[in-house]
């Protein structure tokens, strides 16, 4: 068995504009934003 972690941040994601992650991050709660983004 083996395991792979990723790390990633929205940034990352290629497939996301500016514009769209921006958006994603503006509906992310306050409290997790520095986590998620």
């Amino acid at each position: 068995m083996s395991r792979h972690v990723t790390f990633m941040t929205i940034d990352d994601a290629a497939h996301y504009t500016p514009q769209e992650r921006a958006a994603i991050v503006a509906a992310y709660p306050a409290h997790e934003r520095e986590a998620r983004a």
